[in-house]
């Protein structure tokens, strides 16, 4: 579980919800029946989601 918090918590990336996306940072991760699945948050807006870390993609680059 360590390794997955290092590798996502406090990252920031994009999200593709149907033809937009959407610059998020990872608040939160964990295993659900053998999926990782990641908590965001977007970096401009309100709310958070769970969702499968494979639908996340980790941009280094972003600016919060």
């Amino acid at each position: 579980m360590k390794d997955l918090i290092e590798k996502y918590v406090g990252k920031t990336g994009l999200v593709q919800l149907e033809k937009v996306n959407v610059g998020c940072q990872v608040m939160d991760v964990r295993n659900s029946w053998g999926n990782t699945q990641i908590q965001i948050k977007p970096i401009c807006g309100s709310g958070m989601q769970w969702i499968n870390a494979n639908t996340f993609t980790i941009k280094n680059d972003m600016v919060i």
